[in-house]
C-alpha cells in the first residue's frame, strides 16, 4: 500500500512539474497575493514574520499563516515559482489527500485487508480530482484548509459528541477557529457542520422517539458539546483577536460583495457542475443514493449528513455572493464523499468501479501534455461535461508588457505613479505590478478599486501622472458594477478628458490595446462633477465612495 501511495504521489506531481514548465503567464490578485507574502516573508526575521501574521491575521481577508511555511523553504531555496507551486504541493495537497483517504478508510469501517486496495484508489481519486488540482495550478494555496477539515473528521470518528467532554469539545472549536482564521471563508464549512450535524440529532431522536423527556436527555449531551465548541471559537475571536471578530460576522458581506452575486439559481447550479464535471457530479449523486440506501446506521448518517451539509453550503453562499474557482474548495469533501461510496458500496468486486473512476480521471488529466492553450478556453470534451481548462496559460505579451512598466517607470517624475483603469484577469494593475516576479516592480502602480460598493473611488486616480486605459474596456464584472472604472475609462477614450494627453499605444494578446495617457495640468471641475452625479445615481446613499475634490488635482468651480 505504501508504496503504490508514493507511487501515485509522486506520478501526479510528474503532471504537474510538466504543466508548471510550460506556463508563461502574469499573475495578479489572488493568484499572486500568497506568492507575494511568501516572498515578503522570506526575507523578514522572526519577529518580522510574526508581526506580520498577526496584523494579517486580525485586520484582513489573507492572513498569511499558510505563506510562513513556504517562505521558510523559500528562504533556503530560492523564491522561484516554481518552487512555490511545489512546496504547495508537497505541504498542502498531499496531506489533504492523506488525510482525506484516512478519514474515509476509518469512518467507513473498512476492513483491514480491504484498506490495501481502498487507500490508494482514494488517494487518486482526492489528488487527481480535477477540482483539486485546478487550485494548485493557479498559485493558490486554499487547498489548505482542506486538509484541517479532514483531521477533523478523523478526529470526530474517536470522540463521542453525545456523551457530555468539554476537553472534546473545546478542542474541536479550536479546530474550527484555525479552520476560519486560514481562510475566512470556510466559515460557511463551520456554520453548516453546527446546524447540520445538531439538526440531524434532533430529527433521527424524534423519528426514534415518542417520549419528550427520552428525546431530551438524547439531545442534552450533544447540545452541550456543540454550545461549548461554539462558544470556544466565538469567545476566543470575540476577545483574543476581535478585530478579526468584526471582520467576519459584522459585516455585511451580502451587500458589499453584491456585484459578484450574478445569474440566477439555474445558472449557479450549472456553475458547479462545469466545475466539478457533469460525469463526476452524476457518479457523485449515484454514489450519495447507494450509500445512503445501504441500510447501514452509521454510514447512512455520514452520507446524508454529507450530502445535507454540502446543499446548504451551496444556497448560503450563493445568498452572498457567487462561487469563484477557489470557493469550490468548500464543496469537495460534498463531490468526494459521494464518489467514495460508489466506490465503496456499488459492488463487491472494488477493482471495477475503481478502474471507471480511475480512467475517467486519467482521462481529464491527459490534458496535461495538450498543446500549451493560449486563450484558456476549456478544452476538456463535451462529454466529460468539465469547464476546468488544464492545458497551461501561454502569453506572448509578457515582454511587451514588462517594457512598458520600465518605460513608465523611467519617464515617473519623483513621486509620479501610474493608474490602471483596466480590471479583468487578463489585464489588470496588479498584473503590471507583478509583471518581473519573484522580483519587485520598481515603478509605483496604484491599484484601481475593483469593488465598487466595498472599495469606493481611489483618490490616486487624480494625483497619478500617467493613466492607462485598456481599449476595450477591461471590466471582470461589467459596467453596471464597476462603474468607477468603466465611467473614467469611457470618457477618456472618447477624448473627453483635455488634460490627459496620449502618449503611448502598447498592443498586447486578444486584441487588447492600452493606451498610456500623461496628466497635463488639472482635471475640469465639469468632469470631477458629471463623475461625482453618475456615482450617486448609480449608488444612492453610498457616498463613501465618491471621489473626493483635492485642489492641487481639479480646478476649482468657475476656473
Amino acid at each position: 500500500m505504501v508504496i503504490l501511495s508514493l507511487l501515485i504521489v509522486f506520478v501526479n506531481y510528474g503532471f504537474f512539474v510538466q504543466w508548471l514548465q510550460q506556463r508563461k503567464d502574469i499573475l495578479s490578485w489572488d493568484n499572486a497575493n500568497y506568492y507575494k507574502q511568501a516572498i515578503s516573508l522570506s526575507q523578514q526575521g522572526l519577529n518580522g514574520i510574526y508581526n506580520n501574521v498577526l496584523n494579517s491575521t486580525l485586520h484582513s481577508d489573507y492572513s498569511s499563516i499558510l505563506a510562513v511555511p513556504i517562505a521558510l523553504f523559500m528562504k533556503f531555496f530560492g523564491l522561484s515559482r516554481m518552487l512555490y507551486e511545489t512546496v504547495i504541493y508537497w505541504l498542502y495537497m498531499v496531506p489533504a489527500a492523506v488525510f482525506g483517504s484516512t478519514f474515509f478508510t476509518r469512518v467507513l469501517k473498512i476492513k483491514k485487508d480491504k484498506i490495501n486496495r481502498c487507500f490508494p484508489a482514494l488517494l487518486f481519486l482526492l489528488l487527481f480530482l480535477p477540482s483539486s488540482a485546478i487550485s494548485v495550478l493557479s498559485f493558490r494555496v486554499d487547498i489548505a484548509p482542506l486538509a484541517l477539515v479532514a483531521l477533523i473528521g478523523i478526529y470526530l470518528s474517536f470522540i463521542d459528541l453525545q456523551k457530555f467532554n468539554w476537553r472534546d469539545s473545546f478542542i474541536l472549536g479550536l479546530l474550527f477557529l484555525i479552520l476560519i482564521l486560514l481562510r475566512r471563508w470556510y466559515l460557511y464549512f463551520v456554520i453548516s457542520f453546527f446546524l447540520v450535524y445538531w439538526s440531524g440529532f434532533v430529527l433521527k431522536a424524534v423519528i426514534d422517539n415518542k417520549n419528550i423527556k427520552l428525546i431530551f436527555k438524547q439531545l442534552r449531551g450533544i447540545t452541550i458539546n456543540l454550545f461549548i465548541s461554539g462558544i470556544t471559537m466565538l469567545g476566543i475571536m470575540a476577545t483574543v483577536i476581535a478585530p478579526q471578530f468584526k471582520h467576519t460576522f459584522l459585516v455585511n458581506y451580502t451587500d458589499l460583495y453584491s456585484s459578484y452575486n450574478v445569474g440566477s439559481w439555474g445558472e449557479r447550479l450549472t456553475r458547479f457542475v462545469l466545475h466539478f464535471g457533469l460525469l463526476f457530479v452524476i457518479i457523485s449523486i449515484i454514489g450519495y443514493v447507494i450509500a445512503i440506501k445501504s441500510q447501514k446506521n452509521k454510514i447512512t448518517n455520514l452520507f446524508t449528513f454529507t450530502f445535507v451539509q454540502g446543499v446548504l453550503i451551496f444556497i448560503m453562499f450563493n445568498m452572498t455572493q457567487t462561487f469563484g474557482e477557489h470557493h469550490y474548495y468548500l464543496l469537495v469533501p460534498f463531490v468526494i464523499t459521494g464518489l467514495v461510496g460508489l466506490l465503496v458500496y456499488s459492488t463487491k468486486n472494488i477493482a471495477k468501479i475503481g478502474l471507471l473512476v480511475i480512467t475517467l480521471v486519467i482521462f481529464i488529466m491527459s490534458h496535461f501534455f495538450l498543446p500549451v492553450n493560449v486563450l484558456q478556453k476549456p478544452i476538456t470534451p463535451l462529454i466529460l461535461g468539465n469547464s476546468v481548462t488544464f492545458a497551461p496559460p501561454v502569453r506572448h505579451d509578457i515582454k511587451k508588457i514588462q517594457d512598458l512598466n520600465l518605460y513608465l517607470g523611467k519617464h515617473l517624475a519623483k513621486n509620479g505613479g501610474v493608474y490602471v483603469l483596466s480590471s479583468t484577469g487578463f489585464f489588470n494593475g496588479d498584473g503590471l505590478n507583478n509583471v518581473f516576479l519573484p522580483q519587485p516592480s520598481k515603478t509605483l502602480i496604484y491599484q484601481p478599486h475593483d469593488v465598487d460598493k466595498r472599495d469606493g473611488f481611489s483618490p490616486d486616480f487624480f494625483k497619478a501622472q500617467y493613466i492607462i486605459v485598456a481599449d476595450p474596456i477591461q471590466l471582470h464584472q461589467g459596467p453596471d458594477n464597476q462603474l468607477l472604472i468603466d465611467l473614467p475609462a469611457e470618457a477618456i477614450l472618447a477624448g473627453k478628458v483635455t488634460n490627459l494627453e496620449l502618449v503611448k499605444q502598447v498592443s498586447i494578446d486578444n486584441g487588447v490595446k492600452l493606451n498610456v495617457y500623461k496628466r497635463v495640468g488639472k482635471y475640469s471641475y465639469a468632469f470631477f462633477e458629471e463623475l461625482k452625479d453618475k456615482i450617486s445615481k448609480r449608488y444612492p446613499g453610498y457616498t463613501n465612495i465618491q471621489p473626493i475634490f483635492n485642489s492641487e488635482y481639479v480646478e476649482q468651480k468657475g476656473e
